[in-house]
């Protein structure tokens, strides 16, 4: 069943099973992406179509939500075909639609005062995409970018543990203990 759009675009319903992830995708989809996916479609179901190349029936964009909707069971989806002169045109259209949608940037004053309302009314606002040591920041109109010392990519991050001891010599034995163990740590006092 095929649905005509405003811009003249035709929404195909087709069987997973027809459909080939990207060859050699640029895009990592790491666990925490899939994650974020997963509640997506789960919460609200598939909002927009895949785009797939019609002569090959691999997916352009789409290639984590389509991983996804498998491990989820679903057997169909929505698509957009595209005609792609050749695997560099396919190639370029795949960089284009992954590129372009990174170099928006959040107004975080709005996102803020999103999130603040999706809170009050009582949304689960790890559905929005963002993890909980973002959701904080964020809820406070702050930068979360710029707090984490990256632009556009949270996996970057770095987390820290600190651990008292009682003198030291058992920070010493800590610090080289852990050093060993190839852990990168650092000696403070305080």
């Amino acid at each position: 069943m095929a649905k005509k759009d405003k811009a003249g675009l035709i929404v195909e319903r087709v069987a997973l099973e027809q459909l080939k992830e990207f060859p050699g995708n640029p895009m990592r989809h790491e666990e925490r992406n899939l994650d974020a996916i997963r509640r997506s479609l789960v919460r609200f179901g598939q909002v927009d179509p895949l785009v797939v190349r019609r002569s090959t029936n691999e997916v352009l964009s789409g290639n984590g939500r389509i991983r996804v909707m498998r491990d989820l069971g679903w057997d169909s989806c929505d698509v957009v075909f595209v005609e792609v002169a050749d695997d560099n045109a396919a190639k370029a259209l795949v960089v284009s639609l992954n590129k372009t949608g990174l170099l928006a940037e959040f107004d975080y004053e709005a996102l803020s005062a999103i999130l603040r309302d999706l809170q009050t009314g009582g949304f689960d606002l790890l559905d929005t995409g963002f993890a909980d040591f973002e959701i904080e920041p964020l809820l406070h109109g702050l930068d979360v970018k710029q707090s984490a010392e990256v632009h556009g990519d949270f996996s970057q991050i770095r987390y820290q543990i600190v651990v008292q001891c009682h003198s030291e010599q058992e920070q010493l034995e800590l610090l080289n203990r852990f050093t060993v163990e190839g852990i990168e740590c650092r000696a403070l006092i305080s």
